[in-house]
């Protein structure tokens, strides 16, 4: 078990665990044909790139709510910090619309998720 597990519990381990997946299904769904603003939305638009940023708002919840060690006191700063660039990112991402391109988005929540997962020694 991580130090993330340790310090928050398994829940917020199985998400750090499974954000990378996350990450590539949103940017899976993100990088789909895209219609102009008059096409009607596609059904489950922004399914797993709404997925990505609740899981880490999730996360985010469980972190305030912990109480953490001395000994992980600075790594608990730097994955808040991160976490909330990535929760911004993610929630960007999710929200533009079909016709809206979202490479520039994809690159900068793809950066943020890198950071959180470095700052929770999964990379």
């Amino acid at each position: 078990r991580g130090w993330v597990g340790a310090a928050y519990g398994g829940r917020a381990e199985a998400i750090v665990g499974n954000l990378r997946e996350r990450m590539d299904a949103a940017a899976d769904e993100a990088m789909a044909e895209r219609g102009s603003s008059f096409d009607p939305v596609p059904e489950g638009h922004s399914n797993r790139r709404t997925l990505l940023e609740v899981e880490l708002t999730e996360l985010r919840t469980l972190i305030l709510d912990a109480k953490v060690s001395d000994e992980d006191h600075d790594r608990d700063l730097r994955l808040r910090a991160s976490l909330s660039v990535a929760i911004g990112a993610a929630r960007s991402l999710a929200l533009a619309s079909p016709s809206q391109p979202t490479i520039a988005y994809l690159k900068v929540t793809k950066a943020a998720i890198d950071d959180v997962l470095i700052a929770s020694d999964q990379q």
